[in-house]
Order: structure tokens, then C-alpha cells, then sequence
């Protein structure tokens, strides 16, 4: 019965190691999981910070050409109304000279 006893000991003493392996595949895999997930979290993040960044220099750029240009557009609108009073101003003269002159 010794031998019996110990074949018996043996079979469940090898199905409690291979509950244990099992029970440490399992933790691994859930340690693994968490530890993937904290990792794209931390990738999401930053990616999200990043992208916040980009989004402010983007709209600091837009701003200043925005102001650059409307700066530009009112000194072509001066321009114009400059040579437009210039042109008038020409029309004026040579109607009244022709006015004149008749």
C-alpha cells in the first residue's frame, strides 16, 4: 500500500502543480493585460497633450496671420482710397477744364 499511497501522493501532488502553473499562467496574462492597458493609457495621454499643443500653436499661427493680413488688407484699402481721391480728384480737374474752356 506504501507504493500505492505514494503513486497517489505523486498524481496529486502533480495536479496541484499544474493548478498552480495554471493559476501563474493566469496571473501573468491579467498582469500583462493591466500593464498593456496603463501603457496605451499613458500613449493616449500623451498623444492627447500633444495634440492639444499642436492644436494651441496652430491657432497662435492663425491669429498672427490673420492680424498680419488684416494689417496688409487695410494698408491696400488706404492705397486704393488714396488713389481712387487721386483719380477723382484728376476727373475733377479735367471736367472743369473742359467746362471752362468751352
Amino acid at each position: 500500500m506504501s507504493v500505492l499511497n505514494r503513486v497517489i501522493q505523486a498524481e496529486n501532488d502533480a495536479k496541484n502543480l499544474i493548478n498552480e502553473a495554471k493559476d501563474d499562467q493566469k496571473t501573468i496574462i491579467e498582469t500583462s493585460k493591466k500593464h498593456a492597458e496603463e501603457k496605451a493609457n499613458a500613449i493616449l495621454a500623451n498623444a492627447r497633450e500633444e495634440s492639444l499643443k499642436i492644436q494651441k500653436e496652430s491657432q497662435k499661427k492663425v491669429e498672427k496671420l490673420t492680424k498680419e493680413h488684416s494689417l496688409e488688407l487695410a494698408k491696400l484699402e488706404n492705397q486704393v482710397k488714396e488713389g481712387s481721391q487721386k483719380e477723382v480728384l484728376k476727373l475733377v480737374d479735367f471736367v472743369v477744364k473742359k467746362v471752362t474752356s468751352v
